[in-house]
């Protein structure tokens, strides 16, 4: 019996545990504006954010291993609505749509 009572107890108490990974990212919380910055142009290779490929979670808080963006160009003011839309403030021509990449990221497209 009390070991029943242990376990039942460890099931109450993960009710009460709220967390999440820092990557996430829900679609409602992409909404609004945007301000783009153009990174140096890769030139060559694969583009990988400046971590190692493959990498541990443990690159992601040492400071040795940031990556240092540096921006070039003109920033480009853009508003993110539902469902999919890109509207564009400033910097850029048209609207486009945008996509989430999972949770894990968005892609972006804006006609020329």
């Amino acid at each position: 019996a009390p070991r029943s009572m242990l376990v039942a107890l460890a099931f109450a108490a993960l009710a009460l545990v709220k967390g999440d990974l820092p990557i996430h990212c829900r679609r409602k919380w992409v909404y609004g504006e945007w301000t783009l910055k153009r990174g140096e142009a890769n030139s060559g290779g694969v583009n990988n954010c400046g971590y190692l490929t493959p990498d541990k979670n443990v690159h992601h808080f040492s400071h040795k291993e940031a990556y240092e963006f540096k921006a070039v160009g003109k920033e480009i003011l853009v508003e993110l609505k539902k469902p999919n839309i890109v509207k564009c403030i400033e910097g850029c021509k048209k609207d486009g749509t945008f996509s989430m990449i999972y949770d894990e990221g968005m892609e972006i497209y804006l006609p020329d």
